[in-house]
């Protein structure tokens, strides 16, 4: 059953139109009422929550699973949030929210009730004995509480975080922390934590785009309480690698682990900004923490049957976060990249990357390893090759998941950028490499290899990274030039993608950086070196592939193959100056080596 667009905006502009339909006889008649009124909405509300829940990937039918409410409803509700009875006002911005989150076209009722769900959580601050006795009352689950309301209206809307600055709210939020912690509680307890972690999940969403919001959290209170919960979290995992096991132990690891999936939150949020890399993170032990959750997952397996399979779970969740920390922590100008233990890290991400059963984490382990060797993180790279090897990279250049694809092939093509002779070796590790996989002939090389993914690729991210390999490994020894020259297949494709779209679905920019790429391989293919011309070529014999060691007849076969006329005919009018200029660039080397005009 289909219900219309509700066009709220139409009918009622802002908040303010809601409260002023108000009047004490209403709200006489809503505080008489109210007990029932608020035990069957928080109930739907309930109900709406758990099939959120069921349904977070099976959004379809999720549209079938609640009877759809009417427009006159909903514009009941709205006035119902503005109601002086707090607990009717709670029931119904729940019901509200829960509702949205099922029908996308009213996701405009976030910007009506914000502000309602941030007055809930000042009047919770201001009577909490009054809000734990109505939680208990209509037995309401923690996912409803006002500051699981406001996170489940970040997560829906981009422009919530602005408008939360806006209003200085992360000062609200470190109020409430710095207020309600209580450091030498040894316990806390289910609903401390949750509350907790809301509000540490509120400001991962202030901070994830602003840099100014980054800064004032990084010098708030939250600090001090994230360093605490991880430093407790360690010790609760090394309970469980040394035995010393309780009945209940799960519930406290379940507890510890939403207040450290929090804290992991803001700290991927704050590792984001270029300043607190070279400040904030080298102040606190957190690497220190986070390598330890990680040591404890890679045997996460072995402890299975003592968790609870929710608890396995999310463990497994927070691991995948970790690693996403970690990989902005190693970036080139970040401060603790040089604290980082790089012979345990790689073991550990080795580990990830042999046994992991979860695509997330894969990618996580991945972008540490590519983030890594951008740079020229010599230290890296060689205990990369030596621990992890280039054949988990060449496997994951054929795994199913796009995402895999295009890191592993970002991580070969940061690997072909440090050294002149880095294209040579990693052509000789493929040759090994293709020895055990039947799908690769005797005669596959890693130019094919290459051209092959090209070839298949359906995203224009993955045809980019691919392109991106090619630039270097043209850019190196002249061996490799040839290797690209010769597999006419690859030219054919390079051609293509330089003169037509890459895929309907493309962005333009996307098309733009693509053809850019190959103007780009043009150039290093076309580079006259000083001592390149006199190489011999080890991997060939025959005359034509001999003649091509010769920057002149490189340039020739790509005129004659059509690469000056298409580049010439692409950059007439182009909207891309990036492109523009490598497109002259190419077209004078090939016409100057060749010594035409």
């Amino acid at each position: 059953m289909h219900v219309a667009k509700t066009d709220i905006d139409r009918k009622l502009q802002n908040n303010t139109a809601i409260r002023g339909s108000h009047s004490v006889l209403l709200d006489s008649k809503i505080s008489f009422y109210s007990q029932s009124l608020s035990q069957y909405l928080f109930l739907y509300a309930s109900v709406l929550s758990s099939s959120n829940d069921t349904n977070d990937h099976k959004k379809a039918d999720s549209e079938h699973s609640i009877i759809p409410i009417s427009e006159e409803f909903i514009t009941c509700l709205l006035s119902l949030t503005a109601a002086h009875n707090y607990e009717v006002s709670w029931a119904a911005t729940s019901v509200l929210i829960e509702y949205s989150l099922q029908k996308e076209e009213m996701i405009d009722v976030v910007r009506l009730i914000y502000t309602t769900v941030l007055e809930l959580i000042s009047r919770e601050r201001l009577s909490q004995v009054k809000f734990r006795n109505i939680v208990l009352r209509y037995n309401i689950p923690l996912n409803l509480t006002p500051l699981s309301l406001l996170v489940k209206l970040l997560q829906v809307s981009p422009n919530l975080p602005i408008m939360l600055n806006d209003l200085d709210y992360i000062q609200t939020i470190n109020d409430i922390i710095k207020t309600d912690y209580n450091s030498d509680d040894k316990n806390m307890g289910r609903v401390d934590a949750y509350k907790f972690s809301m509000c540490l999940t509120i400001l991962s969403f202030m901070g994830a785009t602003n840099d100014r919001a980054k800064l004032i959290i990084s010098q708030g209170d939250a600090n001090s309480f994230i360093s605490k919960t991880l430093s407790i979290h360690c010790r609760i995992l090394q309970q469980w690698t040394t035995g010393g096991r309780i009945a209940q132990h799960w519930k406290v690891l379940e507890v510890s682990n939403q207040l450290t999936y929090a804290s992991c939150l803001v700290l991927r949020s704050l590792s984001r900004s270029a300043a607190l890399l070279r400040t904030y993170f080298s102040s606190y032990k957190y690497i220190e923490y986070l390598i330890i959750i990680l040591k404890f997952n890679t045997s996460l397996l072995k402890y299975h049957d003592s968790f609870e399979n929710k608890v396995f779970m999310h463990e497994n969740s927070l691991q995948t976060l970790v690693l996403r920390v970690i990989s902005n922590l190693v970036i080139e100008f970040s401060a603790t990249r040089d604290q980082l233990n790089v012979d345990e890290l790689l073991h550990l991400l080795n580990a990830f990357l042999e046994n992991e059963p979860y695509d997330d984490t894969v990618i996580a382990s991945l972008s540490i390893i590519r983030n890594a060797l951008f740079g020229n993180n010599q230290l890296f790279k060689n205990k990369f090759l030596e621990i992890v090897q280039l054949d988990k990279i060449f496997q994951f250049c054929d795994d199913n998941n796009v995402e895999i694809q295009i890191l592993s092939f970002n991580t070969l093509r940061n690997l072909l950028t440090d050294s002149f002779n880095d294209g040579s070796y990693i052509y000789q590790e493929f040759d090994k490499f293709k020895i055990a996989i039947p799908e690769y002939s005797y005669d596959t090389d890693f130019v094919e290899f290459l051209r092959i993914h090209l070839q298949n690729s359906k995203s224009t991210k993955l045809t980019t990274a691919i392109c991106y390999c090619l630039i270097h490994l043209a850019a190196s020894t002249v061996d490799n030039k040839v290797s690209i020259l010769r597999n006419k297949l690859l030219l054919q494709e390079l051609l293509v993608l330089l003169t037509d779209p890459v895929a309907n679905d493309a962005i333009s920019d996307e098309i733009w950086e693509i053809k850019t790429c190959i103007a780009w391989i043009i150039i290093d293919l076309t580079y006259r070196e000083e001592t390149a011309d006199t190489y011999t070529g080890s991997r060939y014999s025959n005359h034509f592939d001999v003649e091509l060691l010769n920057v002149s007849n490189r340039s020739s076969l790509l005129i004659k193959l059509g690469f000056h006329d298409a580049l010439k005919k692409m950059a007439v009018g182009c909207p891309n100056l990036d492109f523009t200029e490598r497109a002259g660039k190419a077209i004078f080397q090939m016409i100057v080596s060749t010594g035409s005009s």
